[in-house]
């Protein structure tokens, strides 16, 4: 059986208990705790919404994931998660958490290759639990001592410390070449740009030479790049510079392996924090209830509070029909394409529906709705809009490309199987 999805059917019903403090590059806010506070937990409301629109969870539904980062190994049989205090695997065949012995990182790590695992490291001392990114950042830019990455090889539980000749390391991956790692840090000018850097030689260079300005959110895949020039994500060729998309205000692009589609992360339309759309109405003693319940949340908070949040909107860009399609199921962030299973994807999964949900990882195929759009169809939980602003447009009618995605019957639903379990 495809060990990417033996992997997501054992994951189901785990649990990782978080700590009660932010986490390191959480990205929390004092929104989402205020909406996390007054919001109770409801495991079966969870389970129907994420239900519904295919959805995996991997972890419990009101577990205390508060979680900084997450990313699955190339062969999707481990689940890397970070929290307050570390890095952590998930071993999906087994449902042991491991806990890599190192210092906190001090953003995503990336896998090499299964088994294989780099994680960035800020000076050493320099950076407290808790402290936000620019907190980190700027705490080791006065320490002494190198920027480092962390290789543990889980095969034979080593670990190495290499140190960095750049500082302030993010967005970090395997560029594809090796054991090279592609990344955007600091150089001695100040400005962050693209560079890689192989671990193994300590041979250092610039990776995109055409391009002279800052560099943010960088993702490499094959032959394309994509990164952030100020306000703006641009998707390029990677040998020459060549632009093939610019999307305004959007914060990351994620490139399918193929190059065909890219997934772009943007701030959605603010929703409130204590008003949101629920799935089902309720019976009047309850919706009185929680009306009242709102009522004396909102009299009680400070004229400064925000009553808002921001939810993290994804859209799905057809880079050779020039097509662009919001997501309107779901809400997400730290979105990675599940490298050898084409078209299944897993985020931080941040709400459905309208809805804020308890932090999780959660994990889909979106081959079948790929496959509709391909077709000229707007499948359910999807909407076209425009391919520069993000606004809506009327549902358009195409014809299918001359590349398509993967033939034959596909399904949004895992595959079950005799060996296949719930922990």
């Amino acid at each position: 059986m495809n060990r990417v999805l033996h992997c997501a059917s054992l994951l189901v019903g785990l649990t990782v208990t978080g700590c009660d403090r932010d986490d390191l590059y959480g990205e929390s806010t004092f929104s989402q705790n205020v909406a996390q506070a007054y919001a109770e937990c409801d495991a079966g409301e969870i389970k129907f919404l994420t239900g519904k629109h295919a959805i995996h969870l991997g972890f419990k539904p009101c577990g205390s994931n508060k979680f900084a980062a997450a990313t699955w190994s190339p062969d999707g049989t481990l689940l890397y998660f970070q929290l307050t205090h570390g890095g952590h695997i998930l071993v999906g065949e087994t449902g042991d958490v491991e806990t890599i012995p190192t210092e906190t990182p001090v953003g995503p790590a990336t896998w090499i290759r299964d088994n294989y695992l780099v994680l960035p490291l800020a000076p050493s001392g320099s950076v407290e639990f808790g402290a936000s990114e620019e907190e980190a950042h700027k705490r080791a830019a006065d320490a002494a001592g190198s920027w480092r990455l962390a290789l543990y090889d889980r095969g034979s539980s080593a670990l190495e410390l290499v140190d960095l000749p750049v500082v302030a390391p993010r967005d970090l991956q395997h560029s594809g070449v090796g054991t090279q790692m592609a990344m955007t840090a600091l150089g001695d000018d100040g400005v962050r740009r693209a560079w890689t850097f192989d671990p193994l030689t300590g041979e250092t260079t610039r990776l995109l030479p055409w391009w002279e300005g800052a560099v943010e959110s960088l993702d490499v895949a094959g032959e394309l790049v994509s990164f952030k020039d100020g306000s703006d994500v641009t998707i390029r060729r990677r040998d020459d510079g060549t632009e093939l998309a610019n999307i305004p205000g959007a914060n990351r692009a994620v490139l399918h392996p193929k190059g065909r589609y890219a997934m772009v992360e943007v701030d959605g339309t603010p929703i409130s924090l204590f008003v949101q759309e629920g799935w089902r109405e309720l019976e009047p003693e309850r919706e009185a209830r929680e009306q009242a319940r709102q009522k004396k949340w909102m009299e009680n908070l400070p004229e400064w509070a925000p009553r808002e949040a921001t939810p993290p909107e994804l859209h799905l860009l057809d880079l050779q029909k020039q097509e662009r399609t919001k997501i309107t199921a779901y809400y997400g962030k730290q979105f990675e394409w599940l490298p050898r299973e084409d078209y299944w994807c897993s985020m931080l999964l941040w709400g459905v529906e309208g809805k804020q949900l308890h932090s999780n990882v959660g994990y889909l195929n979106i081959r079948e709705r790929i496959r509709m759009l391909d077709g000229g169809e707007v499948p359910y939980g999807m909407e076209r809009v425009d391919w520069t602003t993000g606004a809506s447009v009327s549902k358009v009618t195409g014809s299918p490309a001359d590349v398509s995605p993967e033939t034959g019957k596909a399904s949004d639903t895992e595959p079950k199987s005799p060996d296949s379990r719930e922990k």
